[in-house]
């Protein structure tokens, strides 16, 4: 009686322990599968992968390269016709270099409801687009449209004016 409960004992903590080193061969596998999912996401968006380059790497000349002034803004041909309204305030949710995704992110909003348009700038020689909601008299009026966007869809606003 004895020995078969030891056996038992035994048996059932070899299982434990065949069963842990599988919890973490999956934990492995899932963590393998998001760092890829991860990585085909960035590069479907056209977000680019850098590498972190630690600070004490960086020259002490490459910091006199450092422009002493932002880059002046000049107008680019609009990808979606501007905004009519000419007097306001203006919800910006996003921004980005890749056209097609800010377009597609203004037609996402447009179909949910929302007075979505794209904007564009020109910084340096990067064109830049601006997927901006609605026009809005008031400050108060635009803080309340963006805090609704914000608790709906977690997006990050700011109030710009209408140009």
């Amino acid at each position: 009686m004895k020995t078969s409960f030891i056996l038992i004992l035994i048996v059932g903590v070899l299982a434990f322990f065949a069963g842990c080193s599988k919890d973490e061969e999956v934990a492995d596998l899932e963590r393998e599968v998001k760092e890829a999912e991860s990585k085909d996401y960035l590069a479907d968006t056209g977000i680019a992968v850098e590498a972190v380059v630690p600070a004490d790497t960086v020259a002490p000349e490459q910091y006199a390269m450092t422009p002493e002034k932002a880059p002046e803004e000049s107008a680019a041909e609009p990808l979606m016709p501007r905004h009519l309204g000419t007097e306001g305030f203006t919800i910006q949710i996003a921004a980005g270099s890749n056209p097609e995704y800010v377009k597609y992110l203004a037609d996402k909003y447009t179909r949910r409801g929302y007075d979505a348009f794209v904007t564009e700038a020109v910084v340096g020689d990067v064109t830049f687009y601006r997927v901006r909601i609605g026009t809005f008299e008031t400050i108060a009026e635009a803080k309340e449209t963006g805090l609704i966007l914000q608790d709906k869809y977690s997006v990050d606003f700011w109030i710009d004016n209408v140009q």
